[in-house]
């Protein structure tokens, strides 16, 4: 090696340390912050609902409870309607179905692609006596052919939704290690089930697999005359509102 490439090869290195410090360092600043959103959503779940046992804490690569703590106000206020449809479930699962049950009406259905985890979010369904308001499904990932590629997602043979039935759709599942973009399909295969004005929520939009996903759903979206729009921002999560192909189609002129 040259002292040019030696020289090359420092900096190129040096430039990636320095790189991922900055990131460190905006990460150890947003931590304050992170934990007082949490809290205060911690603080405002317990103060809307009441469980009926203990709801363990989220933690990893679970939703945040501002994310769930933000859905919670949307259905108690009656600003979803419909079914709400959630790919991957867990401590989400628990409070979204708190939530209906004391709005009084409503259904949450969760799929996860592990049975172990789906048995374990179904006890926590019913040890809070949820079971009228929520189902949850095991639903194995499968290789099938998806818009013309080879994709590995949910198996959906099982789930019986209705079209233009699902008012809240919640994608954290399933896991980014299944496949490369692994929850990408989630709006294509899942299009037909959302109701006009429904709200679609994509969970881990800080990593680079979600930002794309982003993009192709705005795009498989606009393909067919139906629009995804960005409405909310809640830490790892973001918010779009699903318009139907019909609200976007100029009237017809009378004659």
């Amino acid at each position: 090696m040259t002292s040019d490439q030696k020289i090359d090869a420092l900096t190129s290195g040096m430039t990636s340390i320095i790189g991922r410090l900055s990131r460190l360092d905006t990460y150890a600043h947003a931590i304050p912050v992170d934990v007082a959103g949490e809290v205060d959503a911690v603080h405002y779940l317990r103060s809307q609902l009441t469980p009926a046992a203990y709801i363990p804490p989220a933690g990893g690569w679970a939703a945040q409870y501002k994310t769930i703590a933000w859905l919670v106000a949307q259905i108690l206020e009656s600003r979803i309607e419909g079914l709400v449809l959630e790919l991957g479930g867990g401590v989400s699962t628990v409070w979204l179905g708190l939530a209906l049950r004391r709005r009084g009406e409503g259904a949450l259905v969760s799929l996860d692609h592990d049975d172990d985890y789906a048995n374990k979010t179904r006890r926590g369904v019913e040890q809070q006596g949820l079971q009228s308001y929520v189902s949850v499904l095991h639903t194995p990932l499968a290789t099938q052919e998806i818009r013309g590629e080879s994709r590995v997602w949910y198996d959906l043979a099982s789930l019986e939704v209705p079209d233009s039935s699902v008012g809240l759709l919640f994608v954290d599942g399933p896991p980014a290690t299944s496949e490369p973009l692994a929850r990408d399909p989630a709006f294509v295969m899942l299009r037909s089930k959302l109701r006009d004005g429904a709200l679609v929520v994509l969970d881990d939009v800080d990593r680079p697999g979600e930002q794309q996903i982003l993009e192709n759903w705005t795009a498989a979206a606009a393909s067919d005359g139906s629009t995804l729009s960005h409405i909310e921002r809640l830490g790892r999560s973001v918010v779009l509102r699903f318009d139907a192909a019909q609200r976007n189609q100029t009237p017809p002129q009378s004659l």
